[in-house]
């Protein structure tokens, strides 16, 4: 029943990297489907027009549900927050935001990596336009206080969670649970955050 009342209300954009392995994150789907979140997967790819391809994927999330989200990983996490900064997301979820970055292998074809150079330009330079609260899940603490000032100028809430190991395909259990109860409500549920040897919480 529940699931049921979330189908309509939460919807998510799942924004992928250029490189499959790199931010997989089809596992993560299955279980935001389980929670009844409409969820539909993005992968940055080469191609004309990836802004508006991009713009095109997310309006259509916004068109099916009241509650628009994004999850994105590694490289693909500016691309969301350039989205986001454009048509407000009520709630981010950036996993190993470290790794994101314009310099996506000399193998990417060079009209994508230009695409994702401008569109992280774009998204630091317009951060105070993110207005919605973001969860980061990142590998090691120290990437933490590098991630806060790079997000200090966003308006919405900033929580990190740091969980060792963390990958992105394969998260599952109460990382899992705790990114969608992020989407579905905003909030971490309790166990994640009390669970020292999983993660640490950083408000």
């Amino acid at each position: 029943m529940l699931a049921n009342r979330l189908q309509a209300a939460v919807g998510c954009l799942l924004i992928e990297g250029t490189k499959p392995g790199m931010s997989d994150l089809s596992g993560l789907r299955l279980i935001l489907n389980g929670y009844g979140i409409l969820s539909e997967t993005f992968r940055l790819t080469g191609g004309p027009d990836l802004h508006g391809r991009l713009q095109d994927a997310y309006y259509e999330i916004r068109r099916r549900c009241a509650v628009p989200t994004i999850v994105a990983g590694r490289q693909a996490c500016w691309a969301a927050l350039a989205l986001a900064e454009q048509l407000p997301a009520d709630r981010l979820v950036l996993i190993d935001p470290g790794e994101a970055s314009p310099g996506i292998g000399i193998d990417a074809p060079i009209a994508l990596r230009r695409s994702l150079s401008r569109l992280k330009r774009f998204a630091v330079n317009n951060l105070s336009f993110c207005t919605g609260d973001v969860l980061a899940i990142v590998g090691q603490p120290e990437a933490v206080p590098r991630l806060r000032r790079r997000m200090r100028a966003a308006k919405g809430r900033l929580a990190c969670v740091q969980i060792a190991g963390n990958a992105p395909g394969g998260m599952t259990g109460a990382a899992a649970d705790g990114v969608a109860s992020f989407l579905v409500s905003g909030e971490l549920p309790k166990s994640l955050a009390e669970n020292a040897e999983m993660c640490i919480i950083y408000g």
